[in-house]
């Protein structure tokens, strides 16, 4: 394995021509295979598939060579080893699959190869995230674009109700939540807890995202959720920048002058 590790294809084929265990295990479970695939070491890859090494083997945590190899973005040992018989989409303990893995990291061009390679796209983990969601929680913009352009499921909320919208929003990408909603992500879904996008957003820390998503909502959304303003004081000093927002507050008779004070009173 130490030899697989380090890419010593004379090492290994010397070892394995002198009847070394090619699909021996260590503790965790870990194979020689799995250890050059997470390297990069293609030859070696090639030459223990070539000497039946179990291409499918999964480690005590159900990731196979294929899974490692997608992770740290090496697209030759990818393609090898799909070629050459690799379940692609074979989940581990968790559900993570090769595409999440991929995609959590940015890896486009692993991602590309296994959607075209029959890779199911809107496949959940145990959490019911996808690998569009994977891809917003870090805002890689590209890959979520290439998911959402094959077919991902821009709505699809996880087991607590997340959507990629609120994962990108929390985390600040404002460049991913601008494609989402443009492509339509429902900006009013709320997750487990009745939390929107835009509640779930650091008001302090991610303000453009929380002007972005406002100027999206109609004063319908705004007003009948009353926690936009218990819960973001800022938002009903932004709204009240809106005319459309003023206008319709006159229209129903409420105070303006008492929403600008309730709205400086929390920010005090």
């Amino acid at each position: 394995m130490s030899a697989a590790l380090h890419g010593h294809l004379n090492v290994v084929e010397f070892l394995v021509q002198n009847n070394a265990n090619i699909n021996l295990a260590s503790n965790t479970g870990w194979t020689a295979l799995m250890s050059a695939a997470q390297n990069g070491h293609l030859n070696v890859v090639e030459f223990l598939v070539q000497n039946d090494a179990n291409i499918n083997h999964a480690n005590n945590d159900g990731i196979t060579a294929l899974m490692t190899a997608a992770q740290m973005g090496h697209l030759n040992v990818v393609e090898f080893l799909v070629q050459n018989g690799a379940q692609i989409d074979h989940a581990d303990n968790i559900g993570w699959t090769a595409l999440m893995l991929a995609a959590l990291h940015g890896h486009l061009n692993v991602v590309e190869f296994l959607v075209q390679n029959g890779a199911n796209i809107n496949l959940a983990d145990n959490n019911g995230n996808t690998a569009l969601m994977s891809a917003a929680f870090n805002g890689y913009l590209n890959v979520v674009e290439f998911l959402f352009q094959n077919g991902a499921n821009i709505n699809l909320a996880s087991n607590t109700g997340w959507t990629a919208l609120m994962v990108a929003a929390l985390h600040g990408h404002l460049n991913v939540v601008e494609f989402l909603f443009q492509n339509g992500a429902n900006i009013n879904l709320a997750n487990n807890n009745g939390n929107t996008a835009l509640m779930v957003v650091d008001q302090r820390r991610h303000p453009d995202i929380v002007k972005f998503l406002l100027s999206k909502l109609t004063i319908i959304n705004i007003l009948i959720e009353p926690r936009y303003f218990e819960m973001k004081p800022y938002i009903l000093t932004e709204s009240l920048k809106r005319p459309d927002f003023v206008i319709g507050l006159a229209l129903i008779g409420v105070s303006l002058y008492g929403l600008y004070k309730l709205a400086h009173y929390k920010k005090s």
